[in-house]
């Protein structure tokens, strides 16, 4: 199975792509974070979904330049047409998680829980760099099985 990977280079100041080859089962539990950039229109028909480890967490998106005074009822609109999971799905028991520093304020990223992985990239693909008040929102797929 090959992969688009996409590298920044800080001193040509350019991006390069690489098709390199999975080293690993590909599936959505198997996936490294360094691979969920992968081409937004990715077809999704040949992960293995099956596996126990695509299981255990639901699938997620992670959300950056979020205005500082978002709720999670303003994010749940936003993904409005889109299939989320429900609360109990999610490891925090929230479908919505805005980020917060150690001191209790907003990073401007928060993670989002949908109910299968073509939600998720659907999500990406149709809402990336849509603009919540001034700020334009970057949306990120999260391969990572780990918690937050």
């Amino acid at each position: 199975m090959a992969l688009l990977v996409r590298s920044w280079h800080p001193m040509l100041c350019s991006w390069s792509v690489a098709i390199r080859t999975a080293p690993f089962q590909l599936c959505p539990g198997a996936l490294h974070r360094r691979y969920a950039n992968m081409s937004h229109s990715a077809d999704l028909s040949g992960l293995e979904t099956s596996s126990p480890a695509a299981k255990c967490w639901p699938p997620r998106v992670r959300l950056r330049g979020l205005p500082f005074s978002i709720n999670e009822d303003d994010l749940i609109t936003f993904f409005d047409g889109f299939a989320l999971a429900e609360a109990s799905a999610a490891p925090s028991g929230r479908v919505v998680e805005i980020l917060r520093r150690s001191d209790g304020l907003p990073t401007g990223q928060a993670l989002v829980y949908f109910c299968d992985w073509a939600d998720a990239c659907r999500a990406r693909e149709e809402r990336q760099r849509s603009y919540m008040g001034s700020r334009w929102i970057e949306i990120y797929v999260d391969w990572s099985p780990e918690p937050e």
